[in-house]
């Protein structure tokens, strides 16, 4: 795979030719940006990175233990969005691919007595769900103004679901899921992309084009959180995302 400094002037010098070329958000057509190497080589330095933060995260845990806090604590882990590593061919951060690979966070919480140790949710939840769960689990009043919801309650079992469905936004593209189908599409309606993620989950077969009774309901989904119709957004500032054509 060659060195990794070769390695990484040649990935800078094809990202900048790239950026010259193309003044657009993303691009149809970005063949030959990675070969079949350097696309092994970003997933081994992903999965590098993703070793040294859980070894260093077992030295936290066991700083947290040494102290006693773990005693009085309730401790949560929660990553940001992840990336597209060749999913789809999509590399990077690409909005019309909104996969789980992207969306999907890292999210444990720790309760001090070991309440629901090693149970695993299957269940829509949010990130802003976290402040108004601590705040139900440490006894602190929730403010008016936090939307989330308490997700501890399914842990519990007081609750099979606090949702039934989710849906996000990236720059000019919406993706809404529920319990059987995932739709992307950009915000204008187009380009839209409909998977049956019981049998696909890894939005392969595009089903769009028989359904469009399903397409038209995971749109009113989206509408209802958007509080009506979703803006047109119309990203034009330059930056550039790239999918890998093989």
């Amino acid at each position: 795979m060659g060195s990794p400094t070769v390695l990484s002037r040649s990935l800078l010098s094809r990202i900048q030719r790239k950026r010259s070329h193309h003044a657009h958000f993303y691009t149809n057509d970005a063949s030959g940006y990675l070969t079949d190497n350097e696309l092994k080589y970003m997933r081994a330095c992903y999965a590098a990175e993703v070793t040294m933060v859980d070894t260093w995260f077992g030295h936290f845990m066991n700083r947290i233990k040494l102290i006693g806090l773990d005693k009085n604590s309730v401790i949560v882990v929660v990553s940001d969005h992840g990336h597209q590593l060749g999913d789809k061919d999509y590399t990077g951060k690409v909005p019309q691919g909104m996969l789980p690979c992207l969306l999907d966070l890292v999210f444990m919480i720790r309760h001090p007595n070991g309440e629901g140790a090693g149970k695993e949710i299957d269940s829509f939840v949010y990130n802003h769900d976290i402040m108004h769960t601590i705040c139900k689990m440490t006894g602190i009043d929730t403010p008016d103004w936090c939307e989330g919801e308490d997700i501890w309650q399914l842990v519990t079992g007081k609750s099979e679901k606090v949702r039934d469905y989710v849906t996000s936004i990236f720059k000019d593209f919406v993706w809404v899921r529920d319990e059987q189908y995932a739709m992307i599409s950009r915000t204008d309606k187009t380009l839209v992309e409909l998977f049956d993620i019981n049998n696909d989950p890894e939005y392969l077969d595009n089903i769009a084009q028989d359904n469009d009774a399903i397409i038209q309901r995971m749109f009113g989904l989206l509408e209802q959180d958007a509080g009506g119709e979703v803006p047109i957004i119309d990203v034009s500032f330059p930056m550039v995302d790239v999918k890998k054509k093989v």
